[in-house]
């Protein structure tokens, strides 16, 4: 039998919206569940919880891109 190659998974998305709301592939996360950290790189990462109790410990899925929405600040202009 051959080997079965699987295709790489896209990276997983946490956006971040200016209400402070966030949702990981389109499901909304309690912020208490996520931690932020730097990449080093100038961006953001994040570990978010995993609850998988009573069957399992919970664990921190880590290295989730962070994608913040920016408010639309428009600033009035004056003559």
């Amino acid at each position: 039998m051959a080997p079965v190659a699987s295709e790489p998974r896209e990276p997983e998305v946490l956006t971040i919206y200016p209400d402070g709301s966030m949702k990981l592939e389109n499901r909304p996360i309690p912020v208490e569940d996520v931690v932020i950290y730097p990449d080093g790189y100038g961006g953001e990462k994040a570990a978010v919880k995993i609850r998988l109790e009573p069957f399992r410990s919970n664990f921190y899925r880590d290295t989730i891109i962070v994608n913040r929405i920016v408010a639309d600040t428009k600033t009035a202009e004056t003559d």
